[in-house]
Parts: structure tokens; C-alpha cells; sequence
């Protein structure tokens, strides 16, 4: 049994273009958004769960850096864990900090999820 999720598949142009955040999901802005964040390879996922999640949720997918359109030199820049998670907590904090979000991760994503989850914490988001 199969079921044909393309259609939740952004294209290479709408990651590039996407920067961090790529929407899987509308869903309505008085619901706590989802965010999947990017297991080792970098490449934003969560496709397969979006069906279990309410219709209502916005639902957002996440990729690393270097495979997307930032302004700033990312060559390089992203040497650590720690880095990684600085950069995607500052980006959360920005996106859903008067809303609050759910962050979900698996592998790579797990650990950065922890992280922005404890950034957030400090931050009193």
C-alpha cells in the first residue's frame, strides 16, 4: 500500500527559495505550528506524517543551511552543532516566538531540536 505524497514535495527551486522554513502545511495561525527539522543529510523530511497531524496545525519542514538561498556566506560557517543550533533558534525564535511551536526531530534533527528547544527556554519563548 502506497500513498502519493509528491504534492507535499517542495521543488529544489522552492527550497532554495524557501530559506529555513518550508511550508508542508497552511493549516490556521491560531493553531501551535510543527516544525520538522533536518535529519543528518540536511534535507528537510516529515512528509510521511504530515497525515497524522490535525488539518487545522500549520506544518513546516527545515533544511540546513547550505542548501538554501541565505544571504550570508554559509561556506564554512556552520563548523558545529552548536552553530547549527544558534542559527536555527535565533530563526524559531524569530518565526514563532509569540506563538510557540512543536518542534519534532529525528537522528541530526533530534539533537537540534533539543537545542532550540533549550535556546527557547532561555530566551522565555
Amino acid at each position: 500500500y502506497f500513498q502519493d505524497f509528491s504534492f507535499l514535495v517542495p521543488t529544489a527551486f522552492d527550497m532554495l527559495e524557501a530559506g529555513l522554513f518550508i511550508c508542508l502545511q497552511q493549516g490556521q495561525s491560531t493553531r501551535t505550528p510543527y516544525v520538522f527539522l533536518y535529519q543528518a543529510l540536511g534535507l528537510g523530511y516529515g512528509t510521511p506524517f504530515v497525515k497524522h497531524l490535525p488539518k487545522e496545525s500549520p506544518i513546516y519542514t527545515t533544511q540546513a543551511p547550505e542548501f538554501t538561498n541565505l544571504e550570508h556566506d554559509v561556506v564554512g560557517g556552520f563548523v558545529s552543532l552548536n552553530d547549527r543550533i544558534e542559527h536555527h533558534a535565533e530563526a524559531v525564535i524569530e518565526k514563532f516566538g509569540q506563538t510557540g511551536v512543536h518542534l519534532v526531530g529525528f537522528s541530526n534533527g533530534g539533537l537540534l531540536a533539543w537545542g532550540i528547544a533549550r535556546k527557547c527556554q532561555d530566551a522565555n519563548v
